[in-house]
C-alpha cells in the first residue's frame, strides 16, 4: 500500500539525482532548481519528523509506530545522508540517532539474513559509519547473496572507496529485464524489476559510469 515515508524518501533520493544532473546547487537559481530544492527540504522534515525515538522509522511514522522496519529505516538514512551531502540541513541529533540505529541492527541481524545485512551496509557506508569487516565478510559470501544483496553490497564498497571489489561485484549480476523473472532469491520486497534496474543503474554509474551495460538497462 502507499506509504507517505517512502514517497518522501523517493522525492529526496530523485530530487539529490536531478539536481546533480542539471549540474546545479540548492541554491540554484532558476525556478526548476527551487521547486526541486523545495521539493527535497519538506521531504528530509517529514522524515526526520517520522522518526522513532530508537533511531529508526516504521511503517505508520512517528514515535508511535508499534515496530521499527529496517528497511524503510535503511532507505530513511539513504536519502537523508544523500541530502547532507548536497548541502541540505539535516539535524546532527536525528541524523546521529539514525546511524546508531543501522548499528545496532546490523549487529542484532541473524548471520544467515544476508540481504538484511547488505541493505543496512549500504545504509551504514553512506551514512559514514560503515565498517569495511562486515563488507569483506559479506563479500566473501558473495555467491550466496541475491541479486539484491549484491548490488546493495556494490554501492556500499563504493561508498566506502574500495571500488576494485565493487567492479568484480557487479559483473556477478544478470541484469533485469522487464517482464522477466526475477531472482528468487531476493525478498519479496526486493523482487520488483523496476527497483533493482534503478539498484543495478545507481551501481553502474558509481563504479563503471562507461559501461556500455548502462545505457541497455536504462531503456
Amino acid at each position: 500500500s502507499f506509504n507517505p515515508l517512502e514517497r518522501s524518501i523517493s522525492d529526496v533520493l530523485a530530487g539529490v539525482e536531478l539536481l546533480r544532473g542539471f549540474d546545479v546547487t540548492r541554491t540554484g537559481n532558476t525556478p526548476q532548481a527551487q521547486a526541486l530544492s523545495s521539493r527535497i527540504s519538506s521531504s528530509v522534515a517529514q522524515l526526520v519528523s517520522a522518526q522513532r525515538d530508537d533511531g529508526g522509522w516504521g511503517w505508520t511514522g512517528g514515535t508511535e509506530s508499534k515496530s521499527v522496519d529496517v528497511f524503510l529505516s535503511s532507505r530513511a538514512m539513504w536519502a537523508l545522508s544523500a541530502a547532507r551531502t548536497a548541502g541540505f540541513a539535516v539535524s546532527e541529533g536525528p541524523y546521529r540517532q539514525g546511524k546508531n540505529y543501522l548499528q545496532s541492527a546490523f549487529a542484532a541481524s541473524g548471520q544467515g539474513d544476508l540481504e538484511r545485512q547488505t541493505i543496512l551496509l549500504h545504509a551504514m557506508a553512506v551514512s559514514g559509519c560503515g565498517d569495511f569487516s562486515y563488507a569483506n565478510r559479506l563479500y566473501r559470501e558473495r555467491l550466496r547473496l541475491s541479486s539484491a544483496g549484491v548490488l546493495h553490497l556494490t554501492l556500499a564498497l563504493s561508498a566506502m572507496n574500495h571500488t576494485e571489489m565493487a567492479s568484480e561485484l557487479i559483473e556477478l549480476v544478470r541484469i533485469p529485464t522487464p517482464g522477466n523473472t526475477s531472482d528468487k532469491k531476493n525478498s519479496p520486497w526486493m523482487r520488483d524489476t523496476t527497483e533493482l534496474r534503478a539498484l543495478f543503474l545507481l551501481a553502474l554509474q558509481d563504479v563503471s559510469p562507461d559501461d556500455p551495460k548502462a545505457a541497455a538497462t536504462a531503456k
